[in-house]
């Protein structure tokens, strides 16, 4: 015959033969195992929210990537017949070994590049990936680059300098306005950047 009694003021059935200390034992197991289920859960829902605040505060703590991209074009003038031939800006500078020839930022490039570069084609654009913030000059472009600029010459294969009695000048702009910092320039995002070796007067 199965008996009824009340534990903690539960009906707890007895079963025949059954006495209470196992029925205790019983009703102290199911609460253990209740109690385990409750401690896992808490403990999975604190790694959970664990691993997203680590996640979020050690994002600040890795380098961040600074990028910028600017444009440069040269103009060289010729005074005999006052034509202009525009100066290609080739690609893979900072990518190709041929076009990389100042190696003392290597250490701040991504992705096995300098940290200032151009692409495989001829537009001028250049670009500024960096594994840490740099402020970097446009003559750190041209001494990667394998050329020289400074205030009164530019050599892009070959050397042109302002120079009185032919009247021509090097000029320097960017977004428009002439400034006289030229290879000290440094970079701002989305600069446009124009050389000007023209006949003046």
């Amino acid at each position: 015959m199965v008996g009824s009694i009340r534990i903690n003021d539960a009906p707890t059935q007895l079963f025949p033969g059954e006495t209470l200390l196992p029925v205790a034992k019983r009703q102290i197991r199911r609460r253990l195992g209740s109690r385990i289920i409750a401690v896992a859960i808490v403990l999975a829902t604190l790694s959970i929210v664990g691993g997203i605040m680590f996640y979020v505060y050690s994002a600040d703590l890795t380098p961040r990537v600074y990028q910028s991209v600017f444009h440069l074009s040269i103009t060289i003038g010729n005074p005999n017949n006052n034509q202009n031939m525009s100066v290609m800006i080739p690609g893979g500078i900072g990518v190709q070994p041929a076009y990389w020839n100042y190696h003392a930022l290597d250490q701040y490039g991504i992705n096995g590049r300098a940290p200032i570069y151009t692409l495989e084609d001829n537009s001028g654009i250049v670009r500024i990936q960096s594994n840490n913030f740099y402020n970097y000059t446009l003559g750190d472009f041209f001494q990667i680059w394998g050329r020289s600029l400074n205030s009164t010459c530019i050599n892009v294969g070959q050397w042109y300098c302002s120079n009185s009695q032919t009247g021509m000048f090097l000029g320097f702009f960017v977004n428009g306005q002439q400034r006289s910092d030229y290879e000290n320039h440094i970079i701002l995002y989305q600069d446009i950047i124009k050389i000007d070796y023209q006949q003046i007067g």
